[in-house]
């Protein structure tokens, strides 16, 4: 007994230096409210990040459980090695940790009632943490029910799981292949649904695709049907896309899965047809239809549902964005630049979600943070957003194989959609979606300049469109599947060049403006196959919901379901009117503390083609490029834009201006190298001093003695004299060259050039 006597009185000791399990379930329980729900509410309003993570099962449910878990974990991993030194600082250490999660939670909550920010939050939230440090430290009963609520975050981990919109992820892949009769003229079937593409990008003044700008469009169109009246039905691609893949209408409240969309193209075909499949916003093909047969190597291609669910890895990205996601939640200011500042969108952006929730942050934001999180070095030294990557295009290209079986061979690529940032030759001119003409979210600038210079930047992006197509046509003949498959080119919705006006207005309920429709609403719809004649311009009513139906009858499959679209094979709409549906954020808030939000399907809202489709045509690419100056054609935007390519010598140099510019990366555009694939085309900067409030000039950027830009400056924000604009790259000399600034004076004939000193 004597020999055991210290043991027993060291048992104590040892035990008080070891934090109790109570004090895990006290940390886990605060840092559920002030952590895991509002984290967990806010991502399972985003089901579209999970997609373009492409995330498995298991990666959304390692997700949720790393942000139940981990801040719980870290704090008692320190909490214990603190009190394994002193006991007593290791309670210290414990009840701060305890004040932190209250201040946390209490941050969000004062936050959303609009009633401090900043230093007042930040006080307000101070005083909350001591009174509640001090109630948990001499009421017993405070601390058993902090105990009790450790069951909090397993319920917040349950309701992200089975009743949030993520939730239905988890059943992706449970959709088969449907029963159909049998295939009477089974044929490889390619189709390409491009991003944020709208047709009037594409039409010269003369209605037709503009051959010069976009030959290998124009000549596809020359051997097969271009359906210049066509229309999306949604302007948000995750409502857009199931549409065009299944012959109906959007569903209200469904995620562009499987699951929710069991009766698509896919499962059409995959009785009779190889599916070579990748999806960059949606997952339409079930995981047990695309096996993975289309991406030989996982890294190449993000965002594809050929993967295997399980051979993705998710999870570190999908954390990182949740980590930057609540530094915006708990910043004491609604500014906070963290978030949101990648893209758009895009955007999209995501370019296929935008909600905004009462917490300030919005579901396109976490998208946005995941795309450039998971953003890759492709092609050119590009590194942008992983579902605009071209080398998707490549591995569909890749894929089409000469005596092969029949197979659908399907590639929903995210361009033209911005960041613009392409060249015809599909080299990057850079970062996009900084400095003036970024990428836009919300309204256009009211100034018309800036406004051209973005969809400028579109044409550009559309002839890497072209490029592409170029490259698939070249595939096909070459294989020899050129004339007998079928071939369709289409877009999932249009963006829109309305000074003042929003690019896709999916930022709330409110109607589309009806000077938005030619932008937005038609998009480009090219096919070639069977049963159509080669070279004709259809003006036929032919909406997205047409395109499935379309492609069963011409390789002969009977679809077993009802549709809402027909066969522009075979059918015509005797009516002129077109429906479509508005997609806007619903402003709701769901969950504790009033996080979340939704997007709303709005009705079906009706409009008469032969009143909207003339003003597309109205839209056409001539009504930006002036004309004045072919051999530079898309570089000759703004007045005087006629001076790119000639000598600065043969215009004529004056006396200097007086006027100081500073102009980014000017160093980069002297020194230019080409090795990585990249081009300094994009010149961003401001005229700083010698100007008045209010004056406005035009300035010319020479390279090596030659005009390679010309653009007006503009008030941009607190900018008051802003340049931007693009360099024709046939200008641009590989190595060094020398950059020279001018002011354009004069007109006609007597202009002269004023040089302005840089930098």
């Amino acid at each position: 007994m004597t020999d055991l006597s210290p043991a027993v009185e060291a048992s104590p000791v040892v035990e008080s230096r070891r934090p109790s399990v109570r004090a895990f379930l006290e940390l886990f329980a605060l840092a559920g409210f002030a952590v895991t729900q509002p984290v967990l509410d806010v991502f399972g309003q985003a089901p579209d990040l999970f997609i373009v993570e492409d995330a498995s099962r298991s990666d959304i449910v390692l997700f949720a459980l790393a942000v139940a878990l981990v801040p719980a974990v870290v704090l008692f991993a320190i909490e214990s090695a603190v009190r394994m030194a002193s006991v007593r600082a290791g309670r210290m250490v414990h009840l701060g940790f305890l004040g932190l999660l209250v201040g946390l939670f209490a941050v969000q909550v004062l936050k959303k009632s609009d009633l401090v920010l900043g230093a007042g939050l930040v006080l307000a939230s101070v005083v909350v943490a001591t009174v509640a440090v001090a109630a948990f430290q001499r009421i017993s009963g405070v601390r058993t029910w902090v105990r009790f609520t450790a069951v909090a975050p397993i319920a917040f981990v349950v309701l992200f799981l089975v009743s949030s919109p993520v939730g239905s992820l988890l059943s992706a892949g449970e959709a088969v292949a449907v029963e159909v009769g049998p295939v009477t003229n089974a044929r490889s079937v390619v189709m390409v649904v491009f991003d944020e593409w709208p047709a009037n990008s594409m039409i010269n003044g003369a209605g037709q695709i503009d051959p010069e700008l976009y030959p290998n469009l124009a000549a596809l169109a020359g051997d097969g049907v271009w359906f210049r009246n066509n229309t999306t039905v949604a302007n948000a691609t995750t409502y857009a896309v199931p549409a065009m893949l299944t012959g109906r209408d959007p569903v209200a409240d469904s995620q562009p899965i499987a699951s929710a969309y069991p009766q698509n193209l896919f499962t059409l075909l995959a009785g009779s047809y190889d599916l070579e499949v990748t999806e960059s916003v949606t997952r339409l093909c079930p995981s047990t239809l695309c096996d993975g047969d289309f991406v030989d190597d996982p890294d190449a291609a993000v965002s594809s549902t050929s993967q295997s669910a399980e051979d993705t890895t998710g999870v570190a990205p999908l954390l990182g964005e949740a980590t930057d996601t609540y530094r915006q939640m708990v910043s004491p200011n609604d500014d906070d630049p963290t978030v949101g500042t990648q893209l758009l969108e895009q955007t999209q952006a995501s370019p296929a979600s935008t909600t905004t929730t009462t917490s300030g942050i919005s579901t396109e934001d976490a998208v946005k943070q995941a795309e450039a999180s998971v953003s890759q070095s492709g092609p050119g030294g590009f590194a942008g957003p992983p579902q605009q990557r071209p080398e998707t295009f490549s591995t569909l290209v890749d894929s089409i194989e000469a005596n092969e079986e029949p197979t659908l061979h399907f590639l929903h690529v995210q361009v033209p959609h911005t960041p613009y940032r392409f060249l015809p030759s599909g080299q990057s001119y850079g970062a996009g979606g900084s400095g003036p003409g970024a990428d836009v979210l919300g309204d256009r600038s009211t100034e018309q300049y800036e406004v051209d210079y973005d969809r400028q930047r579109l044409l550009l992006q559309v002839g890497y469109v072209d490029t592409l197509v170029g490259e698939l046509v070249t595939r096909l003949k070459t294989t020899g599947l050129y004339e007998d498959s079928v071939i369709v080119l289409t877009s999932d919705h249009g963006t829109a060049f309305v000074p003042g006006q929003s690019t896709r207005d999916i930022t709330g309920p409110d109607p589309l403006p009806e000077d938005l429709y030619a932008d937005i609403l038609y998009t480009p719809l090219l096919i070639k196959g069977p049963g159509l004649d080669t070279g004709e311009v259809r003006d036929d009513n032919a909406m997205s919901i047409d395109v499935v139906p379309t492609i069963a009858d011409m390789v002969g499959v009977e679809i077993p379901w009802d549709l809402d679209g027909i066969s522009l094979r075979s059918a015509t709409r005797d009516s002129t009117e077109k429906h479509f549906h508005k997609v806007g954020t619903n402003g709701g808030g769901g969950g504790f503390g009033g996080f979340g939000g939704g997007m709303d399907l709005g009705p079906a809202v009706t409009f008469d083609a032969s009143v909207y489709g003339p003003k597309m045509l109205a839209r056409n690419v001539d009504t930006l490029l002036r004309g004045d100056n072919p051999g530079h054609r898309l570089f000759d935007i703004a007045e005087h834009g006629d001076l790119v390519g000639r000598g600065t010598a043969d215009i004529g140099v004056g006396a200097p201006s007086g006027l100081h510019a500073e102009i980014d990366d000017v160093d980069d555009l002297e020194a230019n190298s080409t090795a990585d694939g990249t081009v300094p085309a994009q010149v961003v900067g401001a005229i700083d001093s010698g100007l008045a409030q209010g004056q406005q000039v035009t300035v010319a950027v020479a390279l090596n003695g030659v005009i390679a830009g010309v653009f007006p400056t503009w008030v941009d924000g607190a900018v008051r004299h802003r340049i931007g604009g693009i360099l024709d790259p046939s200008l641009i000399a590989p190595g060094s060259n020398r950059v020279e600034l001018f002011v354009v004076e004069g007109a006609g004939l007597t202009r002269t050039l004023s040089l302005v000193s840089i930098n």
